[in-house]
């Protein structure tokens, strides 16, 4: 099916939201593991910004046991990447000393992957092409005086685990997010993201007088389900693996 690239043309992403089982844990991690600012806490949402505004860029969403469990074999979230601007404030965060799985070293300087408390793999980088990141043995990072986390930074890519990866490609395409998919296999790669501590939701903006029905119709073509509010400002889609994508005014 042809795009219409025009119904994409102010789509703006905003932020990923993960859920997860200790909301705690998981804030701790992404601000002094990963250096995201906390920007508020409403009930179980976290949402993170960087320290040049007060823009949301991450987001968790706390959901217990009783209700949630943890994904029965493979995630659908594979890997978060998220890029700053500032590849000093990467090695600032490596001189103090929190675990991390792997540093890589780039053009830019210093990256690397951690997991969070819930598994998910994060990995921050300061490159054009975060593919061409080289393993590294060094151990020996610059600290910054006053160091109070990362300036500024954005989400450049996800890269999800997909049962049919040509249809899971088909769907993003046109979107303005980088989607990475790796075919595989596991119960829970399309289940109710209500129901999974995994990645749950893909917020984007759109304009005020953007046409959401006719973005629903389009996705619809893809045979993707979507709701529409009744004054028209939120469209919500679900994905093939049913992670839900939020279109708002």
């Amino acid at each position: 099916m042809e795009v219409d690239m025009t119904l994409f043309d102010t789509i703006r992403f905003q932020t990923p939201v993960i859920r997860v089982k200790d909301k705690e844990a998981n804030i701790n991690f992404f601000r002094e593991v990963c250096g995201f600012k906390l920007l508020t806490e409403e009930n179980s949402l976290a949402f993170f910004c960087a320290l040049k505004d007060k823009e949301t860029r991450f987001s968790l969403e706390e959901s217990p046991e009783y209700r949630t469990r943890a994904a029965r074999g493979n995630k659908k979230l594979n890997k978060l990447i998220f890029k700053t601007s500032r590849p000093q404030d990467i090695e600032a965060l490596l001189a103090q000393g929190h675990p991390v799985q792997q540093v890589f070293k780039g053009k830019q300087g210093y990256a690397f992957e951690a997991y969070s408390p819930q598994g998910d793999l994060i990995l921050l980088h300061a490159e054009d092409n975060y593919s061409l990141l080289e393993p590294t043995k060094d151990r020996t990072f610059r600290s910054l005086p006053d160091f109070k986390g990362l300036w500024d930074y954005q989400l450049d890519a996800v890269i999800l685990n997909v049962l049919d990866d040509k249809l899971s490609q088909d769907f993003y395409q046109g979107l303005p997010l980088t989607i990475d998919v790796s075919l595989a296999q596991g119960e829970d790669l399309a289940s109710d993201p209500a129901k999974i501590w995994d990645l749950e939701i893909l917020e984007f903006t759109v304009a005020q007088d953007d046409d959401l029905r006719a973005l629903g119709e389009f996705f619809a073509q893809k045979q993707a389900p979507y709701f529409l509010d009744k004054k028209e400002c939120i469209l919500v889609v679900s994905d093939p693996s049913n992670i839900e994508l939020w279109f708002q005014k």
